[in-house]
């Protein structure tokens, strides 16, 4: 049976797996991210240390609300992401 503190030790898993991914391809195969990337990658940091917090705690259930918060405020990122990329004449900040 899964309990919530195995769900949020994976989610903080799958966060920093995303993290490191991210890194992998700034540093070792020099893509440069542009500041919105930057950004979801701060929240994917939040997201992971909230359920961390929530996995080791006695309160599980406030490490998923605010790993919750976190991850509404990504979606509200993500969405100016796609916009931004489905408007090709706007940059996101990185361009020359």
């Amino acid at each position: 049976m899964i309990t919530s503190r195995s769900l949020l030790l994976a989610i903080a898993g799958i966060c920093f797996a995303l993290i490191g991914a991210a890194l992998y391809l700034q540093h070792a195969l020099h893509l440069l991210p542009c500041p919105l990337c930057v950004i979801q990658r701060y929240l994917f940091l939040a997201i992971a240390v909230c359920c961390l917090i929530g996995a080791v705690g006695d309160r599980p259930r406030l490490g998923a609300g605010l790993g919750l918060i976190g991850a509404l405020g990504g979606l509200g990122v993500v969405g100016k992401h796609l916009w931004v990329l489905a408007h090709p004449g706007l940059s996101c900040g990185i361009d020359p």
